[in-house]
């Protein structure tokens, strides 16, 4: 018997048949139609490609080497890929020559599918594939190899017998050469070339859905087969039990989300602003701007609603997408965690950890605990039965730079309507990236945030989205929230903020002061000198909040919830110092904001942590430059000069006082100015390439790191598939000396161990 999987022992005829089963099964019904709308191909052509090619993915896996590893558990050195090798199978000229007789197959199409469904095929795979003289057996004359080339053949209706193939990969036989160049030349020019070309979108559409769908088919077809033991059903009926829901309906969102939200705000829909009420009759794609606090997302949840009532989508699925995991936390609990468990999902990079520390403290009744988990084991495929999902962008579009688990989860993307939070946060490439798959695929999208550069803006008008609110004037709840005047900005020394803070803090008066910096070394160093001047203020008992990304885990969702709560309370004072983590969706409501100058959209977005709700007449806002900086960063020179001009222009317009509406029109003018996006991303131009590059513009500044003190029980919990061992990871700066990690675990591999003497649960790691 030929392997496919060593553990468990599985046939690679049987794989090779699961995973074109699990493609028929999931690309079926509504699923099919919204996948193929979302690529822009038709649906019966799809079917008959992603179907041979899901035959073929493995074929490269009949060969000697291969073998040994499933059978023997020995470690090799293989001299291919075994998707390299199927790919280099396909091209063999005896396979094309067969092939050609169909004429709905697209050769190409089927091996790019092939050649990158593990996404190792990066742009040198096929020199990796010059091996000179060596030589390897190859097993394709089997029973099984034959038997699924039988299948194929029945498929597209080929004559003729199955070709004779090689017995030997031999670099040097005249077979493999003409696979080598025939191949070379796909991958290299005529193939990437053709669907790049304008022209050729019908062919890069069927090219791109069949490419992703051997990804979910393999994927479903192992990962079941993987947990057999567990689930005790056929690949067929889980799939359709957790993938194909009923549509959704009107009545089902208003039961899952919208009438708790009522219930819980004691609302009706009538007593809404009409901002909100109005996003119901938005179009299909849209961009709503308003300000902090102004009750964004129910609007979108409206926006939803009235998706589903024009019809124009049949939608399963509701996705909400945030730039953060404390973001899309945050969207869960207030949102998404009213639904039933079955329906409701948290997916980031930690939400395991924080599915599992809602299950141990839930929100409601302590007896009425609620399991929103799913079985990590299936991987991505554990959220397919879930209805709303709140999770971060890249877990989703960043199947746009071949991350396998976004690609696994495409299924639900095409099922859905989509919201993306926060746009004005994504960084540069992100934001990029996200324009080239609002203009490639097809979805109901609606893009939110309360300030947006003008460059930022224009791109996504241009690709059909709707500007909403588009004459703020005609919806009076909205134009006279954010025509006030909500803050008194000045510009100032360090020494003259500081004194204005304490003395705010210390007054009569109940005062919440929220002072914001660039640096975590200025957060900590900030928190203690607080500290220290209220003390000889005679407030000895006063604890000043620090609150950055350097914690552990547990110690930092620790820290932001104490700092919300304790903005929460309006008759109590509060004084908390913070990085740049306060400025998307952390709900504060401070009376006083101290900050240093930032980009402009930092700014905008520090302000909207200080009169939040509106309750005040206006927050007192002091921004400074820091006198011992050394230099502007993490931002650069030009920002921060950007940044002057931009409050000089607020500060002249009004004496300081300063609406939201006043600061969207400077931001327009004084904003970040960014090259445009070129429409393309790696997965769509890709062709026969395909390896994983980052979603975001990443720079490795830290490094996840265990403390020497939680080593042992990290490595204990790991053992012990607890997920708790996430809350013990902490980012540390790339310049401090630390160890590498012995574990063999693969979860702990990438991590190193840190000081324990830098570290304290008050103030975090310090550099």
């Amino acid at each position: 018997m030929l392997l496919a999987k060593s553990k468990p022992q599985l046939s690679l005829e049987k794989h090779l048949q699961d995973t074109e089963e699990a493609a028929k099964s999931i690309f079926s019904g509504r699923i099919l139609q919204n996948w193929c709308r979302l690529f822009g191909t038709d649906p019966e052509q799809f079917l008959l490609n992603v179907r041979i090619a899901t035959l073929f993915h493995d074929v490269g896996k009949a060969n000697e080497e291969f073998q040994k590893i499933c059978s023997e558990y020995k470690k090799l050195t293989q001299t291919l890929r075994h998707e390299w090798l199927s790919a280099l199978i396909l091209h063999l000229p005896e396979i094309r020559s067969w092939l050609s007789q169909a004429p709905d197959l697209d050769f190409e199409v089927v091996v790019a599918a092939v050649v990158g469904h593990h996404m190792k095929a990066d742009v040198d795979w096929f020199k990796s594939c010059q091996t000179g003289n060596r030589k390897l057996k190859l097993h394709l004359d089997d029973v099984e190899v034959k038997s699924t080339f039988q299948l194929i053949r029945e498929i597209l209706n080929l004559s003729g017998e199955t070709p004779h193939l090689p017995e030997i990969w031999d670099y040097n036989a005249p077979q493999w050469a003409f696979a080598r160049k025939d191949g070379h030349l796909s991958s290299n020019k005529k193939f990437r070339d053709a669907i790049r070309e304008e022209n050729n979108r019908k062919r890069r559409s069927l090219h791109l859905a069949v490419k992703a769908g051997v990804i979910v088919s393999d994927t479903a077809a192992s990962g079941l087969v993987r947990e057999w033991e567990s689930i005790r059903k056929s690949i067929p009926k889980w799939i359709n039990e957790h993938l194909h829901k009923p549509d959704l309906t009107i009545e089902d969102l208003d039961r899952d989300i919208l009438h708790p939200k009522y219930q819980m705000l004691e609302k009706t829909f009538d007593d809404l602003r009409d901002f909100q009420k109005q996003a119901t009759f938005l179009g299909d794609r849209a961009l709503l701007r308003a300000g902090c606090g102004q009750g964004k997302t129910l609007a979108a949840y409206l926006w939803v609603r009235g998706v589903i009532r024009r019809g124009n989508y049949t939608i399963g699925r509701v996705l909400f997408l945030y730039p953060t995991r404390a973001t899309a936390t945050e969207g869960f609990k207030d949102y998404v965690q009213a639904a039933p468990e079955s329906d409701a999902g948290l997916y980031h990079g930690t939400s395991d950890y924080e599915l599992e520390k809602l299950c141990e403290t839930p929100i409601e009744s302590p007896d009425e605990k609620r399991d929103f988990r799913t079985d990590d084991r299936l991987f991505a495929l554990g959220l397919w039965g879930k209805r709303y999902l709140s999770a971060t962008v890249d877990r989703f579009l960043s199947f746009l730079s071949f991350n396998y688990g976004a690609t696994v989860l495409l299924p639900m993307l095409a099922d859905a309507a989509v919201v993306l939070d926060e746009i004005h946060a994504y960084d540069p490439r992100m934001f990029k990236q996200v324009i080239a798959f609002l203009h490639a695929f097809d979805v109901p999208v609606l893009c939110m945030t309360a300030t947006l550069p003008k460059d930022r803006r224009e791109q996504l008008e241009e690709l059909g989205l709707e500007l909403y609110p588009n004459n703020p004037e005609e919806l009076e709840d909205l134009a006279k929230q954010e025509t006030r005047d909500r803050y008194h900005i000045q510009v100032c020394e360090a020494k003259v903020a500081r004194e204005a803070a304490i003395a705010a803090y210390c007054s009569d008066n109940p005062t919440r002061v929220l002072w914001v910096v660039n640096t975590v070394a200025r957060c900590q160093e900030k928190a203690r000198e607080l500290r220290q001047a209220l003390a000889e203020r005679g407030e000895h008992d006063v604890e000043v909040l620090c609150y950055h990304s350097r914690f552990k885990l547990i110690h930092r969702q620790q820290r932001h919830e104490k700092v919300v709560q304790q903005f929460k309370q309006r008759n109590k004072r509060a004084i908390a110092v913070t990085t740049q983590v306060c400025e998307m969706s952390l709900d504060l409501d401070a009376n006083v904001l101290v900050t240093e100058v930032a980009p402009c959209s930092a700014l905008v977005q520090r302000l909207g942590r200080s009169n939040r709700h509106g309750k005040l007449n206006y927050s007192e806002v002091y921004i400074y430059k820091p006198e011992d900086a050394k230099s502007s960063k993490p931002y650069e020179d030009k920002q921060l000069e950007d940044a002057y001009e931009f409050l000089q222009a607020v500060i002249n317009f009004k004496d300081g006082y300063a609406s939201q509406t006043l600061l969207a029109e400077q931001l327009e003018i004084y904003g970040d100015r960014e090259t445009r996006s070129d429409l393309n991303a790696p997965f769509l131009t890709g062709g026969y390439y395909a390896s994983s590059e980052p979603f975001r513009d990443i720079e490795n500044w830290t490094h996840d790191c265990i403390l020497e003190q939680d080593v042992e029980e990290a490595i204990k919990r790991v053992d012990a598939k607890d997920p708790k061992w996430r809350e013990l990871v902490l980012p540390v700066p790339n310049y401090i000396k630390t160890k590498e990690m012995s574990s063999d675990s693969r979860m702990l591999k990438y991590l190193r161990i840190a000081p324990n003497e830098n570290y304290s649960e008050e103030f975090g790691f310090e550099a």
